[in-house]
């Protein structure tokens, strides 16, 4: 499966989520490199936490964003940013499961990462 072309991704494969999750606190995030779709998932003692999915052709949303589950504390002050956001420049609802993924991790994939933070570094 091409993962890059799969609207969900990584966090479409609950199999190995749930398998990775049983011993660790997992995030999955996803973001398509051919148009507006991105999702991100939480997952602890092999139980999906939450999830938050966008896609820009589906979905029973108005603004095309779905989620669920117990969601962080940051999740609500995201989502207003990018709708904001979103009255200004467009669809901005894209960047909320990426800005939550990262919120969560303190990773972004188009950042860097300060491997001195890590608690296993000292």
């Amino acid at each position: 499966m091409d993962y890059d072309v799969d609207p969900d991704g990584y966090v479409s494969k609950t199999q190995i989520l749930e398998r990775l999750s049983r011993d660790a606190d997992v995030v999955a995030c996803y973001q398509s490199s051919y148009g507006p779709d991105s999702a991100a998932a939480r997952w602890k003692n092999g139980r999906q936490l939450w999830i938050v999915t966008h896609c820009c052709d589906e979905g029973e949303e108005p603004d095309n964003l779905e989620y669920d589950g117990d969601l962080p504390e940051d999740f609500p002050e995201i989502l207003d940013d990018a709708r904001a956001d979103a009255a200004d420049f467009g669809d901005c609802l894209y960047q909320v499961p990426i800005d939550l993924a990262a919120e969560t991790t303190g990773f972004r994939e188009d950042g860097i990462l300060d491997l001195t933070e890590l608690a296993w570094a000292n």
